[in-house]
């Protein structure tokens, strides 16, 4: 069973849970938490292998300036960021800031997130 953490920075509840109940069921491990301000800190905290990122979330710290943190910060840099949101203009800025990947929520299926998780960690 492989055992890669991956980091959920999502505020809808509903969607963090069936995110979290989906990658645990492909034995993926999962922390989680849903404002901007916390991502840092999980980040450094939980050593995730991959991070998927919301862009709109509540609190002072929006979903491309957490992304910018952590792909400024030492040791946190080379984790691949998915970016999945519901905004269809970001995308440009978001990989500038060094996501790797820019899912829109209402054009993705959950099969198809599972896939892009799984291709970024190298899983077949």
């Amino acid at each position: 069973m492989n055992r890669r953490k991956i980091l959920l920075i999502e505020d809808n509840f509903t969607t963090l849970d069936i995110y979290k109940k989906t990658l645990e069921r492909e034995g993926l491990r999962t922390i989680s938490v849903t404002f901007g301000e916390e991502a840092l800190f999980a980040a450094k905290a939980g050593k995730p292998d991959l991070i998927l990122l919301d862009l709109l979330l509540p609190g002072s710290t929006s979903g491309l300036e957490a992304l910018k943190e952590i792909k400024n910060e030492k040791g946190l840099s080379k984790i691949p960021v998915v970016v999945i949101t519901n905004l269809h203009t970001e995308e440009k800025i978001a990989k500038q800031l060094g996501a790797v990947d820019y899912l829109v929520k209402t054009n993705t299926s959950l099969t198809e997130v599972v896939a892009t998780v799984k291709k970024r960690l190298q899983i077949n």
